[in-house]
């Protein structure tokens, strides 16, 4: 099973091996994307609108890494940029979300899903801040011979309650 954890530096670290390792494919789930939450005790109007998030992109980088007295495992580091506009309802002048990393195995089952915070504070007039989650990004011990089979993926997303989503699916025109 994969273990995802903390590391510091890891977007540029180097590895030793005489090739480059070949990294899982790294997306964003697509329901996942965006995420419109409303103030509590309001509707769902535009001017109900507490604050909107985007995962607007993903850096991603993998080195092959030994472990003292252990075999070379494959790290992948992943660091999102996340795009969070405060809404209309918005009084507190901050957001606080969460977002998801899933390394999805062969048979497309959930084998690891880790949630990471994220809170966010618009300055001054600032409507629209824009944070890349990369101090430090997260690190990803992936299952032996992953970078071999290519059947291993890794996917991010905003966590989010059954309502949000449904959301998401009722705006992209989804059942």
């Amino acid at each position: 099973m994969a273990a995802a954890s903390v590391g510091l530096g890891l977007l540029a670290a180097c590895g030793s091996s005489p090739e480059p390792p070949v990294c899982p494919p790294v997306s964003v789930l697509t329901e996942a994307a965006t995420l419109t939450r409303f103030a509590p005790g309001r509707g769902t109007d535009l001017v109900d609108v507490d604050m909107h998030a985007e995962i607007a992109d993903i850096r991603s980088a993998c080195i092959y890494a030994k472990e003292k007295d252990g075999p070379t495992k494959l790290v992948v580091a992943v660091a999102p940029s996340i795009v969070a506009a405060r809404g209309p309802a918005n009084e507190s002048r901050k957001a606080d979300f969460e977002y998801f990393v899933s390394v999805i195995g062969p048979d497309r089952s959930i084998l690891n899903k880790q949630l990471f915070p994220v809170s966010i504070v618009f300055p001054g007039n600032n409507t629209r801040v824009e944070v890349v989650q990369d101090d430090p990004p997260v690190s990803i011990d992936m299952p032996p011979g992953a970078d071999k089979d290519l059947r291993y993926q890794i996917l991010l997303g905003l966590q989010m309650s059954e309502a949000e989503l449904r959301y998401n699916r009722q705006r992209a025109g989804m059942p």
